[in-house]
């Protein structure tokens, strides 16, 4: 409602403002509502962008974190890795190599913040009673 009270000179600027060539209004310089539809459609793709490029950071950072992750759990030893595998519910081999402890462990937490509802039990067990991981040190203990 606002933009219809505007003349078509100022819609006109604003378009320019916007970024929006003048071709894609060429005939319609007087044409209130056609260039009120232009603004409008502007607005939304200039949200959408803004909305594509929060996503493409949000995946940067998401990816920054992993790679944190993977670093911090590398300088654990391989009992800490099984005795947090075992806090989390997670089936693993004694066999497995160090690495693929830690790719377990970092699917099973990307899995948690992608679908909460399979969020494993707080408390458990691990390996050998003297390392004993809670919920209230679960962050860091393991």
């Amino acid at each position: 409602a606002v933009l219809y009270q505007k003349s078509a000179l100022q819609l006109r600027l604003l378009l320019e403002y916007m970024s929006i060539p003048a071709s894609r209004f060429r005939g319609a310089e007087e044409d209130k509502p056609r260039l009120v539809a232009l603004v409008m459609q502007g607005r939304v793709a200039r949200k959408m962008a803004a909305a594509a490029a929060d996503t493409a950071e949000a995946v940067e950072e998401r990816v920054r974190l992993e790679r944190e992750e993977r670093a911090r759990l590398e300088a654990r030893t391989i009992d800490e890795l099984w005795a947090l595998l075992d806090y989390m519910e997670v089936e693993y081999d004694e066999e497995e190599a160090k690495g693929e402890l830690v790719a377990r462990i970092v699917a099973q937490k990307t899995q948690l913040m992608m679908r909460p509802e399979t969020l494993a039990p707080l408390s458990g067990t691990s390996r050998s009673s003297d390392t004993r991981i809670t919920h209230a040190n679960f962050g860091a203990t393991y």
